[in-house]
């Protein structure tokens, strides 16, 4: 199973499991690498990728730059790491690793498998806010983790502040707010 080997180790170090925190990441890191034939995991790399279009930082796109339309005919190349349950794709010397709904839904169930205190998304502004760019309806990533952590319960909106997966869901943008994880920003 997907973090098997580093859930050990954590469980092995002494950290409750109710204290950890599954990260999902709303973008992707670029690279540039130096064959566009020797395109997978790990290929060498001569740095970092171009800056996104909108984010402006080299090595760094959100999941809507990742996913706008220029970007994804772009992309010949679209794989899946098995080992790592995540999809990265490659134009030319461009290289980009990235989650998507499939990889949040794997990510949700080592959640649910090792009983962790829940997720933290990096960030509400990086996903795809008004569903424009990916197709899949505003905040593609972080609605589909709510659907998979919380049953029966609808996310009412959206903030650049941590999200809350309890009853009632709430918003914390300070960790001296959550009433249950005091010490995290997420609960």
């Amino acid at each position: 199973m997907l973090f098997e080997k580093e859930h050990k180790d954590m469980e092995n170090s002494g950290a409750p499991a109710e204290k950890l925190l599954m990260g999902i990441a709303a973008y992707g890191r670029t690279f540039t690498l130096t064959s566009a034939t020797n395109n997978g995991v790990a290929a060498p790399t001569s740095g970092v990728g171009e800056p996104g279009l909108y984010t402006g930082e080299g090595g760094f796109w959100s999941y809507y730059e990742v996913h706008s339309t220029e970007i994804l005919v772009l992309f010949v190349y679209r794989h899946w790491s098995e080992g790592q349950e995540v999809p990265y794709g490659s134009a030319g010397t461009t290289w980009v690793g990235f989650d998507n709904p499939d990889s949040v839904e794997a990510k949700a169930n080592v959640i649910k498998t090792y009983n962790y205190g829940g997720a933290a998304v990096w960030a509400m502004d990086l996903d795809d806010f008004r569903g424009e760019f990916c197709n899949q309806g505003p905040y593609p990533l972080t609605t589909r983790l709510h659907k998979l952590l919380v049953t029966g319960k609808q996310l009412l909106s959206y903030s650049t502040a941590f999200i809350c997966f309890l009853t009632p869901l709430h918003f914390y943008p300070d960790s001296n707010i959550c009433p249950v994880f005091p010490l995290y920003y997420c609960c």
